[in-house]
């Protein structure tokens, strides 16, 4: 399916989040780690018992293993990438919003990249350079079916900022 870029007088505003693989490879790791946690408490031999203390220990856990879970889905939810004609806008965070804004005049170029973990469940990063600014900007983990697109969409912008700049001329 080919993608059109918009026309340059037309507004866009395209937000992105990361694959849903890595929420899902994240929470998984986290059950593994209980599920290893509870193994070592309850069939270590340290509580082979059920009394008050194995079952209040088995609820601590299980309440643990709840918010560190709830915690990483929100944080997958709060963060986003957004592109617009003339901003990268990155946000992340869930008490403290952290929110970077670059310009797309200061970006020089934009590199997918999609490792064999990302060919495998269908996600790459997105590696914009701002020499301005002399850092790497990083869309982690978007899925490659937006991915692409994000990637000539930038690349116009930056195209389309080029063509606008105007170079003083000194008389």
């Amino acid at each position: 399916m080919e993608h059109k870029i918009p026309h340059p007088e037309h507004r866009y505003e395209y937000t992105v989040r990361s694959s849903l693989v890595i929420l899902v490879f994240k929470i998984i790791t986290v059950e593994i780690i209980f599920l290893s946690l509870y193994g070592l408490f309850f069939l270590g031999g340290k509580i082979l018992t059920i009394d008050f203390s194995g079952w209040f220990l088995f609820w601590i856990f299980q309440i643990l293993d709840f918010v560190v879970s709830l915690f990483l889905a929100l944080s997958w939810y709060a963060e986003k990438y957004t592109v617009t004609p003339k901003q990268v806008i990155i946000s992340q965070g869930l008490l403290i919003i952290d929110r970077d804004v670059y310009n797309i005049s200061n970006i020089e170029s934009v590199k997918l990249k999609v490792r064999f973990w990302g060919r495998i469940f269908g996600f790459g990063t997105l590696r914009m350079y701002a020499p301005t600014l002399k850092e790497e900007i990083w869309m982690k983990h978007i899925p490659l079916s937006q991915a692409q697109r994000y990637v000539e969409l930038i690349q116009e912008s930056i195209l389309r900022e080029r063509d606008f700049t105007v170079i003083p001329r000194h008389e």
